[in-house]
């Protein structure tokens, strides 16, 4: 026996009857309101329209808006994000505004902490730590050493190179210098002699 289709039930009776006639109303009879304003003859006599101008596209017509949505959905180069990427950066900006509000709290506590902070304790060592007036009475002005350049002008280099190669030619003059090594190795005998 196969499966038996249940009648479908009619909720409303249907109407036997036609709904009446509205009478049409005469030909003659207007129902428009009369116009108070009269046009003139010709209402575009004074524009000038360029037809040229009307078929140009404008920047806006060209630009298409992308919504925040689509944006969000594709990179740099205009391919989509996969799901994976659109998690991840997701996950970033959650982050991102979890650690915003921790700062703030953490900024927070140490304002509350330095506002409830007070001075307690024996101030002596910060007394003592301070100079006393008459040393800032006194105006010890200490002379401030320049500091020597890493390189020097180009006439101080000149003078220092003369003045090694003045050396230089007397130390070849010197009897003791012609054997520099035997010179050197007297000079330190001597340095280790005088120093006991």
């Amino acid at each position: 026996m196969g499966k038996l289709k249940r009648p479908r039930q009619k909720l409303h009776a249907s109407s036997k009857t036609k709904p009446p006639e509205i009478p049409k109303a005469n030909k003659n009879v207007t129902t428009q309101a009369p116009i108070l304003i009269q046009p003139t003859e010709n209402l575009f006599a004074g524009i000038d329209i360029n037809i040229s101008n009307l078929n140009r596209k404008l920047n806006d017509d060209v630009i298409s808006i992308k919504s925040a949505k689509s944006v969000k959905s594709t990179t740099n180069e205009g391919k989509p994000l996969s799901k994976k990427d659109k998690l991840k950066q997701r996950r970033e900006v959650l982050l991102q505004k979890i650690d915003l509000v921790n700062q703030l709290k953490k900024e927070l506590k140490r304002r509350k902490k330095r506002k409830n902070n007070t001075i307690i304790g024996d101030t002596n060592p910060l007394h003592d730590a301070l100079p006393s007036l008459e040393s800032l009475k006194k105006k010890n002005y200490v002379k401030v050493v320049a500091k020597p350049k890493a390189i020097q002008k180009s006439s101080k280099r000149k003078k220092k190179s003369l003045q090694n190669i003045a050396v230089y030619k007397k130390l070849l003059k010197n009897k003791d210098m012609q054997n520099p090594l035997k010179f050197m190795k007297d000079r330190i005998q001597e340095i280790v002699n005088n120093n006991p």
